[in-house]
């Protein structure tokens, strides 16, 4: 029960599958102008001495100017926070109001949960937590902004890093997903082409990768969770979404002539 609380926001990131790390692209400006907020705060647990305590630290970038209330509405509701409160209501918050009620609600949370752990062990581990989000912007393909979050949660003993992408049309303002970019029914043909990539990069072949447990639960397919570069698409798998846990995140950088048969953009 003590790991519950983890798991249920791993559980959710899982089901929002999208994550990265920083791409080793050079990338252009951001056309976007974005301010931060920041919060920094502890919350023990109760009044006891030896009581654990959560410790959130969040860098959340904003956007400003032209279609700044859209993108930022967006942003927030997109799974950087998580749990992904905000995305169960449509009432109109500002980016601070947003944050504040995040934080709020995820302390209740974990007080709720962890105190009659904590009353009835009185083990301070117990409860101790860690949850961090920082998050910077940069340019992508011409026309997008590349919005990534850096996250880190630490439960007790267990600790979990991974990286959230999102990518913002500055036209429009609006945040693609990957139906924007691709046709329609072309998962398992991008996924062929996603596959072969991977093998060029881990130099093996598909059998091999296959042998060696890449894709088991299913055939190759495009993440969500993905990187519009100057000339190529880096799709990025969670740590255990498509091979073993111990090989982390994995990014497969495919160039944008090889999709073209099924680009939209």
């Amino acid at each position: 029960m003590k790991r519950q609380f983890t798991a249920i926001i791993f559980l959710i990131l899982v089901t929002a599958l999208t994550c990265c790390k920083d791409s080793n692209h050079t990338q252009r400006p951001s056309g976007i102008e974005f301010d931060s907020i920041a919060i920094d705060t502890v919350a023990t647990l109760t009044s006891d001495m030896n009581a654990p305590q959560c410790i959130l630290k969040l860098d959340i970038k904003i956007a400003k100017g032209e279609h700044a209330r859209q993108i930022n509405d967006s942003l927030i509701r997109s799974g950087i926070l998580v749990p992904d409160y905000l995305s169960l209501t449509t009432m109109s918050l500002s980016p601070k109001e947003a944050v504040d009620s995040f934080v709020k609600r995820y302390i209740n949370d974990y007080r709720e949960f962890y105190t009659p752990i904590f009353q009835k062990e009185a083990n301070k581990a117990y409860g101790q937590q860690f949850f961090e989000v920082t998050t910077k912007t940069q340019g992508g393909k011409e026309g997008i902004t590349n919005y990534i979050a850096n996250i880190s949660i630490i439960s007790g003993e267990q600790n979990t890093e991974y990286t959230l992408a999102r990518n913002i049309d500055e036209r429009s303002g609006k945040i693609l997903s990957l139906s924007d970019i691709l046709d329609d029914g072309s998962e398992s043909a991008v996924g062929a082409v996603i596959l072969k990539q991977l093998g060029k990069q881990e130099d093996k072949s598909t059998d091999d990768l296959l042998q060696e447990g890449f894709f088991a639960s299913r055939d190759a397919y495009p993440s969500h969770n993905f990187l519009l570069n100057e000339n190529s698409i880096t799709f990025i798998y969670i740590s255990g979404e498509i091979a073993n846990r111990l090989k982390g995140e994995i990014h497969v950088d495919v160039e944008y002539s090889d999709l073209k048969k099924w680009l939209k953009i």
